[in-house]
């Protein structure tokens, strides 16, 4: 024992002269030993200290670092640490104004959104019966169930300490985030309470909820991984509504929307808000044009053959499957089943369309689902028996149009008598019939859709049916194949072809209102006979006339000695049922009209 006290004694003396000048603090890179019973401490170099406290020896501190698992972190200098490859993980949600914030909260806060910890579920329907005790202003907060039986929240049963998003009660106040403090049984309630980040209004803070406070939903039948976003203010807990919007949508897919499961269409329009009741899509604030056509051919919308004394109106798919049908409360979209509904016009009896008459059709919604029907005065009568109506203008009852209250037509007033066939669907308030169009009938319980038959007696056109949207463009040319006829030079106006007004060289067609131009002209030779000087021919349109020129007159100038042609012509928007005749006369004597190629009557309109 003495002989090591010695010898570390000639150690110390052989130490340093800083380490002799200050016994009581090893000097870097020394051990202190010793330090007993009357023994001086002594140093001794430290092979495990060779590290510099200030890391600038850098490939040591290289391997210390690597040592302590520090990666690649950077020599500290001048207070600032720098990471290269590398990154920091782990960090907690910041709360005072020193703490680090994660990317996740800086975007979050930047865009106005301050995210809370996720919830497990959502409600996507008011809650059921309960009591709401506001605690201390929101502070202990609880819903209590008014029953016993264990929570059901989205179709998914709710387990204790689970975090719910409460956004659908009628008392928006009593929204908000809440825990799972007592699951509910047979024997007990359920009880939830207001979970301690949402406890305390406010925005802009993650320990409060209010405006611009988001929350995720982690499960749920329907709203797994959609976001939801606070979009009111709120001052007040159990005062202030606590609303919610959906803000994220569902990354897996949308199952539903609010509810509403299958097949979704939509109306082809901007600014669309729509919502789920039913089994159908409601829209509003959008306009949303019936997507069908009337036509008198089953599964065809738009007809290229004659269709004469048809009974049966149908309305088929064409620019899309969907009718709007006002409820007295929201448009409802319905679709065309099958892409085909229909009527049958009645000839007698209940729900009969006399002859000679122009109705309108009407979607009208039965049980939510799409049909169709005839108004009438109740006994066979069309426009000519509504109040001021006639055949050619509306009156100002059941026949009249409202344009203006939805973004589509709908009837003026209310309809008394519509008929689905012999089945009266009236009354149908205002607003809440649909207008499609309107036919005029060729016979009781009968209608038409025809281009006419050129012949030495024409059989006239009839485009008696009219479609009040997604219209084509139709038209025919009508030709008397007589080979001449001669009309008396009295000056008298007469039906084309010598006819005498039997009413075959004309065009019918019906039209609910006064949109599109129709035009119609004809086309005639003629050569003077006997004495021509100064004889001549005429011809011309007669509108609902065959005894008088409506529009511009062609001339045929009288001569012995060739054949001279002309064209009149006629215009006009009018609406209901009209026909455009081919007439003619001659001037001071007598002219041979020439027929096959030489006349024809043309007209083009829209239905």
């Amino acid at each position: 024992m003495r002989i090591l006290i010695v010898a570390l004694t000639v150690l110390a003396w052989a130490l340093p002269a800083q380490a002799q000048q200050f016994p009581g603090y090893p000097p870097s890179g020394y051990l202190q030993i010793g330090q007993g019973s009357g023994v001086p401490a002594a140093w001794v170099p430290n092979p495990g200290l060779l590290i510099s406290n200030n890391l600038s020896d850098l490939a040591n501190a290289s391997s210390g670092r690597a040592n302590l698992g520090l990666g690649s972190i950077a020599t500290q200098n001048a207070n600032a640490v720098a990471i290269t490859g590398g990154t920091i993980t782990g960090l907690p949600t910041p709360t005072v104004s020193g703490d680090v914030a994660t990317k996740l909260y800086v975007d979050s806060v930047a865009a106005g959104v301050v995210v809370h910890a996720a919830v497990r579920l959502a409600t996507v329907a008011a809650l059921g019966s309960y009591s709401y005790n506001n605690g201390a202003a929101g502070v202990g907060a609880t819903l209590t169930a008014s029953a016993n039986g264990a929570l059901s929240v989205d179709a998914t049963t709710a387990a204790l300490n689970d975090r719910i998003l409460v956004k659908n009660e009628a008392s928006a106040a009593n929204n908000g985030l809440y825990t799972v403090t007592q699951t509910g049984s047979v024997g007990a309630p359920w009880v939830l309470t207001r979970s301690t980040d949402a406890n305390s209004a406010g925005g802009g803070s993650p320990t409060k909820i209010g405006q611009g406070s988001y929350v995720l939903v982690t499960a749920g039948a329907t709203l797994i991984n959609t976001g939801w976003l606070v979009n009111s203010v709120v001052n007040s807990i159990g005062t202030d509504a606590i609303n919610w919007a959906q803000f994220t949508g569902n990354t897996t897919g949308v199952s539903s929307l609010n509810g509403q499961t299958g097949v979704v269409t939509l109306a082809p329009a901007g600014g669309i808000n729509i919502s789920a009741a039913s089994g159908t899509v409601t829209v509003t604030g959008a306009y949303a044009p019936p997507q069908g056509r009337l036509t008198l051919q089953t599964h065809t919308p738009v007809m290229t053959t004659n269709q004469t004394a048809k009974a049966v109106i149908f309305y088929d798919c064409y620019r899309g499957g969907s009718v709007p049908v006002f409820n007295g409360t929201i448009d409802v979209l319905l679709s065309i089943p099958s892409c085909e509904v229909s009527t049958t016009l009645q000839s007698s009896g209940s729900g009969v369309v006399n002859n000679a008459g122009v109705f309108d059709v009407w979607a009208i919604a039965v049980g939510g689902v799409l049909h169709l029907c005839v108004a009438t005065n109740g006994s066979g009568g069309g426009w000519a028996s509504d109040t001021g109506g006639s055949n050619t203008a509306r009156g100002s009852g059941y026949s009249a149009i409202d344009n203006a209250t939805r973004p589509f037509y709908t009837n003026a007033a209310a309809l008394a008598n519509c008929y689905e066939g012999s089945t009266n669907r009236g009354t149908i308030a205002v607003n809440q019939a649909s207008y499609l169009g309107t036919f005029w009938t060729s016979a009781a319980g009968q209608t038409g859709y025809t281009m006419g038959v050129s012949a030495a007696a024409p059989t006239p056109a009839c485009f008696c049916i009219w479609n009040a949207y997604s219209r084509v463009p139709a038209g025919t040319t009508l030709v008397d194949t007589s080979a001449t006829w001669v009309t008396a030079g009295d000056g008298i106006v007469r039906e084309a072809g010598g006819s005498g007004g039997v009413l075959q060289h004309l065009v019918r067609s019906v039209t609910g209102l006064p949109d599109d131009w129709q035009t119609a002209s004809y086309a005639a030779m003629g050569q003077a006979s006997g004495a021509y000087v100064g004889q001549y021919g005429q011809i011309g349109i007669g509108f609902n006339t065959n005894a008088a020129y409506s529009g511009n007159i062609g001339i045929a100038p009288g001569s012995a000695n060739g054949l001279n042609s002309g064209i009149g012509s006629f215009g006009t928007h009018a609406s209901g049922v009209n026909y455009f005749a081919a007439v003619e006369s001659a001037i001071a004597g007598a002219v041979t009209f020439f027929g096959a190629s030489y006349s024809a009557l043309n007209y083009n309109g829209q239905f």
